[in-house]
């Protein structure tokens, strides 16, 4: 007698779609070394593919956004290169590597880029993001535990919780809408004036586009644009 077997659709598509998630993510040291030995024998784009399949937005390995860079800057692709040079360094600090220094400023001053724009009070708040999220959870968990530890006191756990809400908008307030480093990867022209590909901007979500921070009046559609830490 045949066993028949009896396909649960709904089951099946939810499986499916689990699928992406269950992926390995990127590996950059396997990316690194495939990328090298594309690039030792002369294959750059190879080696660019290579390097590429180990970005992680979520996680930058500095060497391998160096070596993105770096092979952008010999394919002539400076905009692109100065973006992975800028993502080499971590946020808010100074490049540490002179070879790296010494590439960025060549591929400014080849490519005549400007700095545009400028990190207003939303982007210091923007920095601050982490740490009012950190202080909302704190905050949070020793209201729940004077609540259930302290009754006489469920008041002032309630003030606390109120305050930990408050904190965890202000934090997703400032993350999502404050200024954020960009570079541009195709000119732009805005009523503001031109900006040519390779600008490395402070940019605002607008809409569709990014607006520049610091002008009503300077805006790039989101194609051309490139944030530094895509977080």
């Amino acid at each position: 007698m045949k066993t028949r077997f009896k396909i649960h659709l709904p089951l099946l598509a939810l499986l499916l779609g689990a699928l992406p998630a269950l992926a390995a993510p990127p590996d950059p040291l396997a990316a690194l070394a495939a990328g090298n030995r594309e690039a030792e024998a002369g294959r750059l784009d190879q080696a660019f593919a290579a390097y590429l399949e180990g970005y992680d937005p979520a996680a930058i390995h500095p060497t391998l956004a160096y070596n993105l860079g770096s092979t952008l800057h010999q394919l002539g692709r400076l905009p692109e290169a100065i973006l992975w040079y800028r993502r080499a360094v971590p946020a808010g600090k100074a490049a540490a590597d002179p070879w790296l220094e010494d590439n960025l400023l060549l591929a400014r001053r080849t490519l005549g880029s400007q700095n545009a724009g400028h990190s207003d009070a939303w982007a210091g708040l923007r920095r601050q993001a982490g740490l009012l999220t950190a202080s909302a959870v704190v905050l949070s968990w020793l209201a729940a535990g004077l609540f259930l530890l302290a009754p006489r006191r469920r008041g002032l756990a309630l003030t606390g919780l109120l305050a930990a809400v408050m904190l965890a908008a202000l934090a997703w307030l400032s993350h999502g809408r404050g200024a954020r480093e960009a570079v541009l990867l195709a000119d732009c022209t805005t009523g503001a004036g031109s900006l040519p590909a390779g600008s490395e901007l402070w940019v605002i979500r607008d809409g569709a586009d990014f607006r520049v921070a610091g002008s009503r009046d300077a805006a790039c559609p989101a194609a051309a644009v490139a944030l530094v830490h895509p977080d």
